[in-house]
C-alpha cells in the first residue's frame, strides 16, 4: 500500500547529514525508528526508510543490477569534499577543515518468484586535511529475508554489523578525547504478518548492541567508555483494521529492555532500564497525491539505578507526504520519543521533533532540494538541568549527467543553544559530490 514508506521516514531524516551514511546531527541516543511500522507489505530496508530523501543519493535512486545467479547485483562509488567551519562543534576556538569522503558499496538482490534474500555492504573513509586525528574508516553490512508462508502471512527478518563513529556533536562523547569515539553496532529483527484481508496482526522482536572503544586524551590518560556498552532488546505487537480502503486504524505496544555492561560510576550502578510504548493510530491514502499517517499513546521508562528517576511522558507522531506532480515531493514529519543519554544525573532525554523537506525536478536530470529540522532535547530523571534547542536548514542540487554518473552541490547551517553552559555550537558545511554507479 502507498503508505509503506510513511511511519518512519521522518524519523529517519531527523538525523540526515553532510556524510553518506546520515549521522550529520547525533542526538546522544539511538532512535526507536521502525517502532511503530507494522504494513501489510514486506517492511522497508533501511535506506528506503528515508523516504523522499533517498531521492537525494544517486545510487538508490537509479540502481542499476547485473545478474548473477539467482540475485540482481548492483555496485557504486561516491566521493565528497566537505568544508565543515567548525568540526569539533564547539562554542568558541572553532576550527575549521575540509574532509574527503570515499564510499563505495555493493548489493544484492533475490530474484525469485517467492521468498527473498537481499544483502548490502558499504566502507566509508573521511580523510581530514589538516586534523588527521579526525579521520575515521566506517563499515558496515547488512542481510535480510523474506520468507513467504502463504497469502497474507509473511515472515522477515534481518542482521547488521557496523562499525561507526560518534559526530562530535554527541553529547555523550567522552570531553577531551584526542579522537572521535568509536563502537560496534550489531543486531537484528525477527518479525511475522498475517493480514488476510482488512485486519492485519503483527509480531517482533528485534535487538541492538552498542559496544565502545575506550578514548585517549592529549595528555594520554585513558577514557574508559565501558559504561557505555548496552543491549536493547525491543518486543512489540500491533494489530491493524482497513476499515476502508487505503484507510487503516492501529494500535501498538512494544515492551523495551536495555542492559547496560558495566556500572556507571556517576549514577552508582548501571544504566539498564525497562519501559514501554503504546499507541493508536491512523494511516491513510488521502488522495492519489497525498499520504499520512499520525498516532499519540504514552511512553515510560523505569530505571535500575536509584539515583536516576523514570521518565512517563505522552508520546505522538505524524508524517505527511504530497506529491503534487511527477516532478514535486513534500514531505513533514513530527516526532516526540524518550532517547538514550550517559550524560551525569540524567536518565535520559525526551526529544521532539519536526522535520520537513522539498524536492523539484527542474528538468529530468537537475534536482532542486531544501530541508529544515527544529528539535527540543530534555534531559529528565536527574538533576540536570539542560535542554537543548536544535536548528538545522540545509539546500543541495544535483545534476545526472547520465544513467550512471551525477554530481552534487549542498550548504547546510546547524545550532545547537543549549541551557548548559559551553554547549553552543553553530556548524556550517559546504559538500560538493561525486556519484558513480557500476
Amino acid at each position: 500500500m502507498k503508505y509503506v514508506l510513511t511511519t518512519t521516514a521522518f524519523i529517519s531524516a531527523v538525523t540526515i547529514g553532510h556524510t553518506f551514511d546520515n549521522n550529520g546531527i547525533d542526538f546522544g541516543g539511538y532512535s526507536n525508528a521502525s517502532l511503530y511500522q507494522f504494513t501489510r507489505s514486506e517492511s522497508v530496508g533501511e535506506n528506503q526508510l528515508r523516504g523522499v530523501y533517498a531521492d537525494k543519493d544517486f545510487q538508490n535512486s537509479k540502481a542499476q543490477s547485473a545478474k548473477l545467479g539467482a540475485f540482481n547485483v548492483s555496485a557504486g562509488a561516491a566521493a565528497e569534499v566537505t568544508f565543515d567551519d567548525n568540526i569539533f562543534a564547539t562554542d568558541s576556538n572553532e576550527e575549521s577543515d575540509t574532509i574527503l569522503s570515499v564510499r563505495p558499496t555493493v548489493s544484492a538482490t533475490s530474484d525469485w518468484s517467492r521468498h527473498e534474500l537481499s544483502g548490502s555492504a558499504y566502507l566509508q573513509s573521511d580523510s581530514y586535511a589538516s586534523n588527521d586525528d579526525e579521520d575515521t574508516v566506517d563499515f558496515g553490512g547488512r542481510v535480510s529475508g523474506r520468507v513467504d508462508v502463504k497469502r497474507g502471512a509473511y515472515i522477515t527478518g534481518n542482521a547488521f554489523a557496523e562499525e561507526r563513529h560518534e559526530d562530535r556533536g554527541n553529547p555523550n562523547s567522552a570531553v577531551g578525547s584526542i579522537e572521535p569515539t568509536e563502537f560496534t553496532r550489531t543486531g537484528g529483527e525477527l518479525r511475522g504478518v498475517y493480514a488476510p484481508g482488512r485486519v492485519s496482526v503483527a509480531a517482533s522482536v528485534g535487538v541492538e548492541n552498542r559496544e565502545f572503544e575506550n578514548g585517549e586524551t592529549s595528555s594520554g590518560a585513558s577514557i574508559d567508555n565501558g559504561d557505555r556498552d548496552r543491549t536493547a532488546v525491543t518486543t512489540s505487537i500491533r494489530g491493524g483494521y482497513e476499515f476502508k480502503p487505503g484507510y487503516e486504524a492501529f494500535a501498538q505496544v512494544s515492551y523495551i529492555d536495555t542492559e547496560y555492561d558495566e556500572v556507571d560510576l556517576a549514577v552508582g550502578d548501571e544504566r539498564s532500564s525497562d519501559g514501554y510504548d503504546a499507541i493508536v493510530g491512523l494511516s491513510t491514502d488521502i488522495t492519489s497525491k497525498l499520504q499520512g499517517e499520525a498516532y499519540v499513546g504514552i511512553t515510560e521508562r523505569s530505571y535500575d539505578a536509584a539515583s536516576l528517576g523514570d521518565i512517563d511522558e505522552p508520546t505522538f507522531g505524524g508524517n505527511l507526504v504530497y506529491r503534487p506532480n511527477a516532478l514535486t515531493s513534500v514531505q513533514v514529519g513530527l516526532v516526540r520519543s524518550i532517547e538514550e543519554t550517559t550524560l551525569s544525573n540524567a536518565s535520559g532525554f525526551v526529544q521532539t521533533a519536526i522535520s520537513g523537506r522539498i524536492e523539484h525536478a527542474v528538468r529530468e536530470n537537475v534536482l532542486l532540494g531544501a530541508d529544515l529540522l527544529v528539535a527540543q532535547n530534555e534531559y529528565e530523571g536527574g538533576s540536570l538541568d539542560r535542554e537543548d534547542d536544535i536548528v538545522r536548514a540545509g539546500v543541495d542540487a544535483r545534476y545526472d549527467f547520465n544513467d550512471n554518473v551525477a554530481a552534487s552541490l549542498g550548504y547546510e547551517i546547524t545550532d545547537r543553544d543549549s541551557s548548559q553552559n559551553g554547549s553552543d555550537f553553530t556548524r556550517g558545511r559546504f559538500m560538493t559530490r561525486l556519484l558513480g554507479k557500476f
